[in-house]
Parts: C-alpha cells; structure tokens; sequence
C-alpha cells in the first residue's frame, strides 16, 4: 500500500538526491561539504545588506531552508515520513549554497566573468571572486545589483578548459523579502542544452510566513511548502505537470492531516497522523 501510494513521489525525491549526489560526484569541489548542523531559520537575525561587496543569499546564513518539527521527524508513520522527506529534499539546496561562501585564498576582482552558456547579468558593478579546487577546475563566484535585488552568479570552468559555463543564476531582493535560484544543466543530464534549467528554487519570507518551491524538470513535480517559522507548523502540495496530487498540513508537534486528489482536483483518499 505504501509503494502504491507514495511510488511516483518517492520516485521523484529518490531522483533529486541522486542527482545532486551524481553532480558533486562529477566536481568534486571542497565547497560541496555540507555543514553538519545548521540552527532554525528563526534563531537568527537577517544579515544587514549595505552593499554589494557585503550581500549574501539569506539562505546561506544557515546553509538550509525548512526545519521540521522533531517529532515528525522522528515518527514511523507513512505519510509523516513523506512529509519529513520533501523538507529534506528542499533543504538539498544546502548542496548549492555552499558555492556562495568563497575559500579564504579567493582572488577578488571586478572583472566580470562571461560564460558561454546561458544569460550573465549585464549591468552595473561586479564583484568577482574565482578560485581552484583539488583537480585543477576553476571556481568562479560573482555579485551584481539590480535597482531592487541582488544577483548570484555562479560559473565552473573544468580543467583545461579555456571558457566558464554558467552553473547557477541566484537573485534576491536586498530586503532579502523573497528569492530564486536556478541550476543549468552543464553536464548533459537533461539533454544537450547546457542553458537548459535543470533545478529551480525560489522563496519568500513574510514576517514569520516562509514560502519555499521546488521544481525539478526531469519529472516535471513541484513542491511547494509553507511554515511557520515561529512553530515550525506547515504544508506541503506536491503536484505533477501541473496538477495537484497531494497536500499534508501538520501542526507544531508535527502532527498532522494528508489528502490525495485526482488529476481533476477531486480528493479520492485521506487521512491523519500522530506523533507521540
């Protein structure tokens, strides 16, 4: 009954973590590492934005998105466990926000990076950090401003190569109020399109109100979760092409309710689950 009920969606979060395991695989860059604890959102105060040399993704100040409650994630129930998963697929982002901090012996520049692939951000001032990892690959970080957000780019150049590729495209308002980020698929998974967007995340941070999606363009799903920062209380609905085909809400215990539609809408299965 489970592998009927979760088959196509545990599919779908198998496949997201392979391809991020298959992807540090490819590259294995220091900066993959993913830290081993990471506090709630809601423990710490926004980095100030004062200016671009200082803007960071807010993401990056906990290396994660979404905490769950304990007590979901703890518990042996079905639905609670699948709830639990889509939290930690969305926090495999951590995988990515890692590029965002450059090693201490990065060079700095303002020579903008320009990459074959994919479109760069065109304006104003850059703010340039490259650096190489273990296997010679070059490591390009760089920082722009728009007259509302600010821009992440994030370019790889392999070893012997004499040109960057594109890798990741990042923006967030410099109130750090909402945020997107984008993975190109440079090594060939989707097809030949190297500017072909392989992952996308995006965010929104309203007073306590924390809105993160998930789409993944192999399956063509999406995750979308809610939480209350403040209770870690929330919900996720997870949708195929388009279409909704499950929905969990749980409470700050983690105690919570599922529903499961059809593809016109119409709920065809439900149900509960408690925490001890």
């Amino acid at each position: 009954m489970a592998t009927k009920k979760y088959g196509l969606v545990n599919s779908f979060v198998l496949y997201l973590k392979q391809l991020i395991m298959k992807i540090s695989k490819i590259i294995p860059l220091f900066v993959l590492a993913v830290f081993a604890a990471a506090c709630s959102k809601k423990d710490d105060a926004k980095p100030a934005q004062p200016n671009l040399d200082k803007a960071t993704l807010s993401l990056t100040v906990n290396n994660k998105a979404i905490t769950a409650p304990s007590g979901m994630t703890t518990s042996k129930d079905e639905s609670a466990q699948q709830a639990t998963e889509w939290i930690s697929s969305a926090n495999e982002i951590s995988t990515y926000l890692n590029y965002f901090t450059p090693p201490s012996n990065a060079i700095k520049s303002k020579t903008k990076l320009v990459a074959s692939n994919g479109r760069v951000a065109t304006n104003g001032d850059f703010i340039v950090y490259t650096w190489q990892d273990g296997s010679g690959n070059k490591i390009g970080y760089q920082k722009s401003e728009t007259a509302d957000s600010y821009v992440f780019e994030i370019f790889l150049m392999y070893s012997g190569q004499t040109e960057w590729l594109k890798y990741i495209h990042a923006e967030e308002k410099t109130d750090q109020s909402s945020g997107s980020l984008k993975v190109l698929d440079i090594f060939g998974l989707r097809g030949s399109d190297a500017s072909a967007i392989l992952v996308e995340y995006s965010w929104k941070d309203s007073n306590t109100i924390f809105t993160f999606s998930m789409t993944e363009y192999v399956f063509n799903s999406k995750v979308v979760l809610i939480i209350d920062e403040n209770t870690n209380a929330g919900s996720v609905v997870y949708s195929e092409d388009g279409i909704k085909a499950y929905e969990m809400i749980w409470d700050t215990k983690g105690n919570g309710t599922w529903k499961e539609f059809d593809i016109d809408g119409v709920v065809i299965d439900s149900g509960t689950w408690t925490v001890l």
